[in-house]
């Protein structure tokens, strides 16, 4: 099948490009993985209490994993700064099964964005790699991370 504009796969990769920049948002300047993290934290705090957040978290992260990959070959890039779905999917995974209080969607926004900066092991090395591994992997590490210091906080207190 001959790639060009009109191309059903040209289509596909535009359609998951525009998913994964979560509607333009992967276009906002400066920092557009932590205005992406500001959406998931919406919905968090929006499905505060439900028992459906984890299937929406799950959802989310499955759709992560789909778009990603095409993304990166729309844009011609490795982990391209506009693919942001990523972000959402992490900041979820931080707060699934957290108490949706100001002070841990404070405390469990900030930290998922240092454990997304910091690149703990095995996050570095899942980032290295290509497509949805690549580009998803370590944002569900650190959300993971985050998720489990937010729990150790909460069993201490």
């Amino acid at each position: 099948m001959e790639e060009g504009p009109s191309s059903f796969r040209s289509h596909v990769r535009r359609a998951a490009a525009w998913t994964a920049s979560v509607g333009g948002l992967g276009y906002v300047p400066g920092a557009p993985g932590t205005a992406a993290c500001l959406v998931g934290a919406a919905i968090f705090w929006w499905c505060a209490g439900t028992p459906w957040f984890a299937g929406i978290t799950l959802a989310v992260t499955a759709l992560a994993c789909a778009v990603s990959g095409p993304a990166e070959r729309y844009w011609k890039e490795k982990d391209c700064k506009k693919i942001v779905i990523d972000d959402v999917a992490g900041v979820m995974i931080t707060f699934v099964g957290i108490p949706a209080t100001p002070e841990f969607l404070f405390f469990g926004f900030f930290l998922f964005r240092y454990m997304d900066i910091l690149k703990i092991p095995p996050a570095d090395i899942l980032e290295k790699q290509q497509g949805a591994v690549g580009v998803v992997g370590d944002d569900i590490i650190a959300g993971i991370y985050t998720n489990l210091l937010l729990r150790l906080f909460l069993f201490l207190s």
